[in-house]
Parts: C-alpha cells; structure tokens; sequence
C-alpha cells in the first residue's frame, strides 16, 4: 500500500494474470483492473479483492481520523451491505436499513 496526494492506493494480486489498483480518497474509490479480467470473479476472487477495498477504505479513514462508509449494493442473491471504517483499521458490517425515496420503500 502507498499513499499520495490523492490518497490511499492498494494493489492486490486477484489470480496469476489479474491485479486490481485500488484509489481511495475522500471523493470514493476508484478500481484499475491491469490483466484479463472474467465476466464474473468467483468466491475466492472476490473475497481477494474485497480485502484489498477493505484495506485501501480501512487506511483512509485511519489518515483522515474519520469513518468511512462503503454500501455494497450486490445483488438479488447477495443483498447489499454497509460497511463502516472506524480509525484504528477496524471494519464492521453493519445491517442495511430500508431506503424509502419517493414514498417508495426499496428492500
């Protein structure tokens, strides 16, 4: 992991022929996929590259001494979840409340 004006960047090693850069910043993140990237990354993939969002999220908030909130939006199968960094490195997730816009409550 490095650090520049911009912010936090991460590289994680996704499979033999893939790696993502990871930019965090107070503006969001940013993923850079160097390599061949499949149409769907499987469970381990995944998991890889959700550590290295972590770790690249979790070390923001840790410079900035603030939280940061990241919503994994997913999908019908996986739901979404909200994931709150804490300084110190600490990531919780935190159960995703309903969101009502427009008088439309979305599930």
């Amino acid at each position: 992991m490095s650090t520049d004006t911009y912010g936090v960047i991460t590289r994680a090693r996704i499979t033999k022929t893939l790696l993502v850069e990871i930019t965090a910043s107070p503006a969001g993140i940013t993923c850079e996929w160097i390599g061949e990237r499949p149409p769907k990354l499987n469970d381990r993939q995944m998991g890889r590259y959700r550590a290295a969002r972590n770790k690249a999220i979790a070390e923001l908030a840790e410079r900035m001494g603030g939280t940061g909130l990241l919503l994994e939006t997913g999908s019908i199968t996986t739901g979404r979840k909200l994931f709150v960094f804490e300084p110190g490195n600490s990531v919780k997730e935190q159960p995703m409340p309903d969101i009502v816009t427009d008088g439309y409550r979305e599930h």
